[in-house]
């Protein structure tokens, strides 16, 4: 199976040098991978480190193809005319037309309206290279299988439905929380 991304070794820090990710393996196939977790756990970082725009600490990104990444915070466009949502569409369809075999999309669902929405779940479902898209927002990952899921402790795979991961990640809470209990 032809891996569209493959990483070796990446290590990523935050400005302050808190570390993100360590020593991180990873190779995608045509997918789509919903990548989650608290803020300030390094999904931004990692989507920019994969396309490209940022340099990791250590470690390796090879892709088949430069992919396009549509960022969190849009880069100001000439148009002051255009909304906050008319910006994201205009970023979502020049991804989809840039006929890119890799997309990251960083909050992907943020300020678009409800046909904006559907357009973008529609567009998603029929993709055929692999996307990798960092979210919080429950109706977009509800139609995920496969979840990276970030936290200060690393990156781990999941594969199952949303509802599936909520209850795996409450098990581990409750986990987590005896065993501090029974330390005291």
């Amino acid at each position: 199976m032809t891996a569209f991304v493959q990483v070796s070794g990446l290590t990523l820090r935050a400005p302050g040098g808190r570390p993100l990710l360590d020593s991180l393996e990873l190779r995608l196939p045509a997918a789509r991978v919903a990548l989650v977790g608290r803020n300030g756990v390094g999904k931004s970082t990692l989507l920019s480190v994969l396309a490209g725009d940022s340099e990791p600490h250590a470690g390796r990104v090879t892709t088949s193809s430069p992919p396009h990444l549509v960022p969190q915070i849009l880069p100001p466009t000439p148009s002051a005319a255009l909304s906050h949502g008319e910006r994201r569409k205009a970023a979502l369809l020049e991804a989809q037309r840039s006929r890119s075999e890799i997309v990251l999309l960083d909050e992907p669902f943020e300020d678009l309206d409800e046909a904006a929405l559907a357009w973008l779940r529609a567009w998603l479902a029929r993709f055929e290279g692999c996307a990798v898209v960092a979210s919080h927002d429950r109706r977009l990952l509800a139609d995920f299988q496969h979840f990276f899921v970030l936290s200060e402790s690393g990156c781990r795979y999941f594969s199952g439905t949303l509802a599936e991961l909520d209850e795996s990640l409450e098990r581990e809470r409750e986990l987590a929380e005896r065993r501090y209990a029974s330390n005291l």
